[in-house]
């Protein structure tokens, strides 16, 4: 209850966990979200021709000002050439690559 009356500044979790807590608790007020932490987004994110509709279902309850961060252990893009066009597409202006082997 007190996370749906007061709303929240983080939001962090893998984008199914995330799209279940925001579609089941629909009162809850993440309109000031300032930071949306995704872990394991490469295999929602990285599709072929879109962007997946779980992680377009996120983006439309959230604000569009906010940071992002996407996460994940395993990904075959190693460069920010490849990958930017990808994290623009998922609404990020500025995306960087932090590649750690």
């Amino acid at each position: 209850k007190r996370f749906q009356k007061e709303g929240c500044d983080i939001v962090i979790g893998t984008p199914g966990r995330v799209d279940d807590v925001l579609s089941r608790y629909s009162a809850m007020d993440v309109s000031e979200l300032e930071v949306l932490i995704l872990d394991e987004a490469d295999a929602l994110l990285f599709g072929k021709t879109m962007l997946d509709p779980t992680i377009a279902a996120i983006l439309s309850k959230l604000p569009k000002m906010r940071r992002t961060g996407i996460f994940s252990a395993t990904t075959t893009f190693t460069t920010s050439k490849n990958i930017k066009p990808l994290l623009q597409r998922a609404g990020m202006r500025n995306p960087v690559l932090v590649n750690v082997q």
